[in-house]
């Protein structure tokens, strides 16, 4: 289907438009991707979303009105509008959103060097919270073979996801393996400090020259680590 100039266009209610400094972006939060767009391109479905690309077009030359044909194009192609004789029927998503657990995500600190935390009551205090997701950080050497131990009294608890970050030390891709598949909850691996950068096993852990020294630290910034989903919008 090639354009329809004359009929109303809509972005989906789940792609939302994000203006940045020098470019902005469509965050799909439904598919969970990111699509860059000129800061142009943002202003004009800001201004005519639920217009007609024709009442655009008439407000150029012909040059630039096809550099708008292409943009819409694009938009098209990457299914995030579609066209509408009533797009007054089709209002925007809410971005209000609540949950109803006490906490909805926790960041735990550890050092091996250090004393033991207290793994099994942190577990279950945050279980009874109903906290869902949780990241454990280590910002010195912290071999795989330490957070095995410590997962393990995550099992039995309403935690749904794990982020793990912890310094670069040797482990065998077999040992890596042997975590995701015994501690499915886990998402993802990032190890900071690595000599190299990269990922491996689907994506689910990234490698980082990047150090991270304490929890002052700006943090870990990665394509990888931008989370496009609605709660995260909102």
């Amino acid at each position: 289907m090639s354009l329809d100039i004359h009929m109303p266009f809509k972005l989906f209610a789940s792609c939302l438009p994000v203006r940045g400094a020098s470019r902005s972006a469509i965050c799909d939060t439904q598919r969970q991707e990111l699509h860059l767009i000129p800061n142009e391109l943002y202003d004009l479905l800001q201004q005519y979303d639920g217009g007609k690309i024709s009442t655009i077009l008439d407000q150029y030359d012909e040059e630039n009105a096809a550099t708008v044909v292409e943009y819409f194009e694009f938009l098209y192609d990457k299914e995030l509008i579609f066209f509408t004789p009533v797009p007054e029927s089709f209002p925007p998503i809410s971005l209000v959103y609540e949950s109803p657990v006490r906490i909805t995500n926790a960041i735990i600190d550890t050092d091996p060097s250090h004393a033991r935390l207290p793994w099994r009551r942190m577990a279950a205090q945050l279980s009874a919270l109903g906290c869902g997701h949780l990241e454990i950080r280590c910002f010195s050497a912290c071999s795989v073979a330490y957070f095995i131990d410590v997962l393990r009294y995550f099992d039995d608890t309403r935690i749904r996801s794990i982020d793990l970050i912890m310094r670069y030390t040797y482990d065998s891709d077999a040992t890596i393996s042997f975590l995701l598949a015994e501690f499915p909850r886990v998402t993802g691996i990032c190890f900071h400090g690595s000599p190299d950068e990269g990922s491996s096993h689907e994506g689910k852990v990234v490698y980082l020259r990047q150090l991270i020294t304490g929890s002052d630290h700006c943090g870990i910034i990665s394509p990888g680590y931008f989370a496009i989903n609605i709660k995260m919008f909102a």
